[in-house]
């Protein structure tokens, strides 16, 4: 079960690297006067933090998941019954999936306009 979590949170953490780097801006443009705007650089101080932030939250949501799965799931091919939490959980990540990938789309697609 540790190596489980371990594995799960350095991948968590390398997919919450590559996901921070296309979301994240690294630019901040700043509308100006006459309808045009100007373009400033984020620091790369500031913009390595957000990445890594982000990855970090990432990863540790990623090990809790894995350890919720591992604790409360019984599946028949375990030797257990299905019960309430199972359908709950699965339900739950499900439409949780579909939610993030929505706003990951909608974000990619209203920041490059």
């Amino acid at each position: 079960m540790e190596r489980l979590l371990v594995k799960s949170g350095v991948y968590g953490f390398i997919i919450g690297l590559f996901i921070a780097i296309w979301i994240c801006p690294d630019t901040i443009r700043n509308p100006s006067f006459g309808g045009g705007y100007s373009i400033e650089a984020v620091p790369m101080r500031d913009y390595i933090l957000t990445v890594l932030r982000f990855a970090i939250k990432l990863s540790l949501g990623t090990v809790a998941a894995v350890w919720l799965y591992n604790r409360f799931w019984k599946t028949p091919a375990d030797g257990g019954e299905p019960s309430f939490w199972y359908g709950f959980f699965k339900a739950f990540f499900i439409v949780l999936g579909i939610i993030i990938a929505i706003t990951l789309v909608a974000t990619a697609i209203g920041s490059r306009h």
